[in-house]
């Protein structure tokens, strides 16, 4: 228990020492990570397919069809479209879910997608088995609602207006939104509890 709330202390620092929150990678489920190879065209990118997301090939498992999406680089509503889709037909559960959710938030939170990444994360905990990536899915949560707070509370710019101006900060929103992520670092905290007592 000592050494994960040592961990979890850490965790918890990063934010404030680099003044912004860091996402915790996807834990790994001891396999080794799915590398899948993609071809790009030689005359360029046809807009048509760009937009339609990458072909996931039948019977392909979803750790690979996560791996093919991430290769493809896909951004905002591509990136969107092509996730939304995975999970419709999965034959993963548990722990194997919970990983391929995680892998898909944070892919998510890294191009900007924040409600789709926290949905994602919350996902992950409802799918997850093992406290590691309950733990994961939930620290991950706290860090991505801590980055929304903090972005709500910087000075909105106003492209049209004088240098400067813009609007207002959203203090209240933001307070809320502190608030919730204090709960789910905390809840990381209630996970290695229950660990603890039950062994």
């Amino acid at each position: 228990m000592m050494a994960f709330v040592r961990m979890v202390a850490v965790v918890l620092a990063v934010p404030a020492a680099f003044g912004r929150p860091v996402m915790t990678p996807a834990i790994s489920d001891g396999a080794d990570p799915v590398v899948v190879p993609v071809e790009v065209p030689a005359e360029g990118v046809d807009e048509a397919a760009s937009t339609a997301g990458p072909e996931i090939p039948e019977g392909a498992s979803l750790d690979e069809a996560v791996a093919i999406v991430r290769a493809a680089g896909l951004g905002g509503e591509a990136l969107e479209t092509a996730v939304a889709g995975l999970f419709d037909e999965a034959e993963e559960t548990g722990d194997a879910l919970a990983h391929a959710r995680l892998s898909v938030g944070l892919m998510l939170a890294e191009a900007g997608l924040l409600e789709g990444a926290a949905d994602q994360f919350r996902e992950a905990d409802s799918a997850a088995r093992s406290a590691r990536f309950r733990a994961s899915a939930r620290s991950n949560l706290g860090h991505l609602l801590y980055r929304t707070a903090m972005e709500s509370m910087a000075p909105k710019a106003d492209p049209g207006g004088p240098a400067g101006g813009g609007g207002a900060p959203d203090f209240d929103g933001a307070i809320d939104t502190l608030r919730r992520s204090a709960d789910a670092f905390r809840s990381v905290l209630d996970i290695g509890l229950k660990d603890e007592a039950s062994n």
